[in-house]
Formats: structure tokens, sequence, C-alpha cells
């Protein structure tokens, strides 16, 4: 019933208009911008950087923060101004320890990622082919689970 309802724009997004649209660059200054806080890319980047599948201009990132007005400081630190056509989304978590669960790190950048789970749960309802992705990196889990049946015994009867 959750996956049913849930949708990342439930969580605080602050659209940014960073001075350079170029990816890695970016990253670089995602990550010296986070300091001690966890962060990591979620949606269509995300997925780019675990299974290099549909490339996006937008990053989307999960920042960890109290609130939304410390991620304002934030980019007005970095020079990032609000944009909603901007590059750059900043999306404070609400569900804090979920976001950060089996996080990984990906691509030439070795950039932290959220899992493949929240990664299919944030694009299940993505306008721009959020589904397609998600079922892509769906595929290889559910055969992984296939396999896994499959080869388990069944309970003797006695």
């Amino acid at each position: 019933q959750w996956t049913a309802i849930y949708r990342y724009t439930r969580n605080p997004i602050l659209n940014l208009a960073p001075a350079s649209p170029e990816m890695d660059r970016l990253l670089r200054q995602i990550g010296k911008a986070a300091g001690k806080r966890r962060w990591a890319l979620t949606l269509l980047a995300g997925a780019w950087q675990r299974i290099r599948y549909a490339p996006s201009e937008r990053l989307h990132v999960y920042m960890e923060c109290d609130d939304v007005e410390e991620l304002r400081t934030l980019a007005e630190r970095e020079g990032w101004p609000e944009d909603a056509a901007g590059s750059l989304a900043l999306i404070r978590p609400v569900y804090r320890t979920a976001t950060w669960h089996q996080l990984s790190h990906a691509g030439p950048q070795d950039v932290p990622v959220v899992s493949d789970l929240q990664l299919i749960l944030d694009l299940w309802h993505y306008p721009e082919r959020g589904r397609e992705t998600a079922e892509q990196l769906w595929r290889p889990i559910l055969r992984r689970f296939e396999r896994t049946i499959a080869t388990e015994e069944p309970p003797h009867s006695e």
C-alpha cells in the first residue's frame, strides 16, 4: 500500500541553476559542498551511474539536512541560484533512514547513489522515462529472485 502512494515529490525539493551544467564538474562541486553531510544521486542521474540507461541533463540529489533552509544556505554559498528549470535539484529526504539504506557508489567518479530499490521507487512515477528506467533496474533483481526460488529445495514432508 505504501509503494502505491509513495512519490519522491513528497520530499522538499530545491531547484537550482549552477553556473556549470557539466555533470562531472557539478558532481565534484556537490561532493565538496556537502562536506560531512550524506548525499546521493537518485532518479535518472542515479540510474545512469548504475546502469547507463536514459541519460539526463538534470541531477536529482538527496542531501542530508535538517530543513530546506539549510539547502538554501548551501546553494547560496555555492552560487547556485534557485531556478525551476535548473539542472540541479537538491532534495531533503523525508524518510531519513530509508533514503540512506544500502547506499552504493557507482560510475567513474565513484559517486554515491541510492539503493536500486529506492531508485525504482523514485523513478516509478517520474514523467520522463521513469517507469521504463525503473523496469530496467527491476529486471535483474527479479531474475535473481526467480533463480533463488528455483534452486531452493521444497520442504520435506514427514
